[in-house]
């Protein structure tokens, strides 16, 4: 029950900061505006505070005046608050958690079946290494796990070169497993990264050499991008080798399978490997329930393709056996849950040439673009505004079918925002989620934006991303209601 009393106190600082009446706190102001962006995107701050009940800037004072009826007031706050799209404010501080830890990305994000929520992210730990694999873990409220590695982050290096993961995965018994690269000090090569932490955030040393495996395929450039638990315990990582530096490199298909302990799977592949000039750098995988695999690549011109294994590792024509046992991916390519089809986030003109959108495309398993799918060209920009690029860096697929679209926009002024749009499962804008199917929500406007999403059982949506600002580079979380 909330007090209207009370609320119309909060009410009145609210319109003040909405109007820009308060100077004196900066930082709670773009607090404040971040809470209302899901709300005046697309909208000036006179249609903001006309949609938070305040009126026109000229008519809040410190009476409160120009707030409005009590009761519409209190029903307009509550409505904004149950809004697909906006930020939910049992989480962290008004649907954000911060954490300034210097990353130099934040890459991938996971959930335990206990709700609690697992980040990697590149960050620099000149002490150790260039750069280090970073794995947090938040409880599900968004505050950090003070339990977890020291003070809720453990780093990892396994050379002194850059260390940098992709992606993650969370096993039933909740040890969580981080792939990615690792290169030579010299940084002169690079080689297939995988660790094993247990629950508590310390290096399973059942696992590998101390926790750590690290797999060379032609021994120049090798990375990891996307792994895949099987039920037997055993590890899918996919991912690139390139054969060359420069634009002179072929980025190969590289797949491993890896043993519950680390070791590689002799019965797959060759030696546990498969490596060629297939479709390009792995970004998603999954398994049909007769044990084959689907891959999904991407090669240097950018084109986007599905291959087939069988459970063994050998070559397979393309085809869906239905619905996928279990399938994960990274960045702005997925595999649809029916298995016959893949979506993924393409560059798209705008209306000038320095305006740079984005589009979603669905394609058949073999590879023929979708008719029936209605995505349309759009970016994170309010309504009007143009000439600004925007472009999306994760796709996820929640229970409804809905498809959500997480990336980074820019303002008119050219700040960056953290971008998240919603569609219908035929591509079409969601026009119940945020405004018009989009949500923009911007700190210091440096380097906001979004790098991974993931859907809670309760349907609310949880990004990663980054900010910047003159205090430096922090990772954020962000939850959304999603129903």
């Amino acid at each position: 029950m909330i007090s209207t009393g009370g609320f119309n106190e909060f009410a009145r600082v609210r319109c003040a900061r909405l109007s820009g009446t308060d100077v004196e706190n900066v930082g709670y102001m773009k607090t404040e505006r971040m809470r209302s962006a899901p709300l005046v995107a697309g909208g000036s701050v006179v249609a903001a505070l006309a949609l938070a009940g305040c009126g026109s800037p000229a008519s809040v004072d410190d009476e409160g005046a120009g707030i409005g009826a009590e009761d519409s007031s209190v029903d307009a706050e509550a409505s904004a608050l149950s809004t697909p799209g906006a930020l939910d404010s049992t989480f962290g501080t008004h649907g954000i958690t911060t954490t300034p830890v210097r990353p130099v990305g934040a890459d991938n994000l996971a959930l335990k079946s206990d709700g609690t929520i697992v980040v990697v992210a590149s960050l620099s730990d000149f002490q150790v290494a260039s750069q280090v694999f970073g794995v947090l873990q938040y409880l599900p409220n968004g505050k950090l796990d003070t339990s977890f590695g020291k003070a809720g982050v453990t780093r990892t290096a396994f050379t002194t070169g850059f260390n940098a993961p992709s992606s993650l995965a969370v096993a039933a018994d909740g040890k969580i497993i981080v792939v990615g690269s690792a290169s030579s000090p010299d940084n002169s090569t690079a080689a297939f990264a995988v660790a094993r932490y247990l629950p508590n955030g310390a290096l399973d040393t059942t696992f590998g050499q101390r926790g750590l495996v690290m797999t060379s395929f032609l021994g120049k450039r090798d990375s990891a991008s996307v792994v895949l638990l099987q039920k037997n315990g055993k590890i899918l990582v996919g991912g690139l080798a390139l054969t060359a530096f420069g634009r002179f490199g072929i980025p190969d298909t590289a797949l491993a399978r890896y043993n519950s302990d680390g070791s590689l799977d002799a019965s797959f592949g060759q030696g546990g490997k498969v490596v060629g000039n297939i479709v390009g750098e792995l970004k998603a995988l999954a398994l049909e329930a007769d044990g084959s695999v689907l891959a999904l690549g991407i090669d240097k011109a950018g084109t986007t393709a599905a291959v087939r294994f069988s459970a063994v590792g050998a070559a397979l024509p393309v085809a869906s056996s239905g619905a996928l046992a279990a399938s994960a991916a990274t960045g702005s390519w997925l595999f649809a849950p029916n298995g016959a089809a893949f979506i993924t986030a393409e560059r798209a003109n705008g209306i000038s040439r320095f305006d740079v959108d984005a589009r979603l495309e669905r394609f058949a398993l073999g590879g023929g673009a979708d008719a029936s799918f209605k995505g349309p060209v759009f970016d994170y920009a309010s309504p009007g505004v143009a000439n600004r690029p925007s472009s999306v860096q994760a796709l996820a697929v929640q229970s409804t079918g809905k498809i959500l679209a997480g990336g980074i926009g820019t303002t008119a002024v050219g700040m960056s925002t953290m971008g998240l749009a919603r569609f219908n499962a035929d591509g079409s804008f969601d026009s119940g989620f945020g405004s018009h199917g989009i949500v923009t929500t911007q700190f210091a406007g440096n380097a906001d934006q979004i790098f991974a999403l993931a859907v809670q059982p309760d349907g609310k949506i949880v990004a990663a991303g980054l900010k910047a600002d003159d205090a430096g580079t922090s990772i954020v979380l962000a939850r959304y209601l999603g129903l």
